[in-house]
């Protein structure tokens, strides 16, 4: 199942009137879910991160230079 039709999924559970709880295999779901979107979210600010560093230190080392 694609990831975004797995949060609907969830949302759809979360949100019902009807009372169903979640199952264990629905909990199970969630959290391999949640902690694969984390480690992407971490992924992409690590990047950043470095990116940024770089830029910097570019930046620094053209004004030693100058």
């Amino acid at each position: 199942m694609e990831q975004r039709s797995r949060w609907l999924k969830f949302a759809d559970l979360a949100l019902r009137k009807e009372g169903r709880r979640p199952t264990s295999r629905d909990v199970k779901e969630i959290t391999v879910l949640s902690r694969t979107e984390q480690r992407a979210i971490k992924d992409r600010i690590h990047g950043s991160v470095e990116n940024f560093r770089r830029v910097r230190s570019k930046k620094a080392q053209h004004r030693k230079a100058a």
